[in-house]
C-alpha cells in the first residue's frame, strides 16, 4: 500500500510540474484561440463607453471636491488609466491600458 501511494504521489508530482512549465508555451504555440476582430471592436466600444462614464461619475466629481481642489490634475490623469485608448496584445487579444506613467 505504501508503494502506490509512494509511486501515484510521484507521478501526480511529476505531472504538475511538466504540465505547469509546459502548458503555457505550448498554449502560446498551438494559438487555439486566435483573436477575433468583432470581439476587439465589441470591446473597444464597452472600453470607451466605461471610460466616459468614469469621467462624468468620478473624475469630474473627484476635480470638483473641495479637499482635491490643490493637486495638479493632469498629472493625477497620467497615473490612472485611460479604458478609451487600448492597445491589444496579438497572441491573446487581451486589451493592455497605453500612455500610463510608471
Amino acid at each position: 500500500a505504501m508503494t502506490i501511494a509512494f509511486n501515484v504521489s510521484g507521478i501526480v508530482l511529476l505531472t504538475l510540474v511538466i504540465n505547469g512549465t509546459t502548458v503555457d508555451k505550448l498554449y502560446k504555440w498551438l494559438n487555439p484561440y486566435p483573436p477575433s476582430h468583432h470581439r476587439i471592436q465589441h470591446l473597444t466600444r464597452q472600453l470607451k463607453k466605461l471610460e466616459r462614464t468614469c469621467q462624468v461619475k468620478g473624475l469630474h466629481k473627484f476635480q470638483n471636491h473641495w479637499f482635491f481642489k490643490d493637486i495638479d490634475h493632469p498629472v493625477i490623469y497620467q497615473c490612472v488609466p485611460n479604458f478609451g485608448i487600448v492597445d491589444f496584445d496579438e497572441w491573446t487579444g487581451v486589451p493592455e491600458p497605453t500612455g500610463i506613467i510608471d
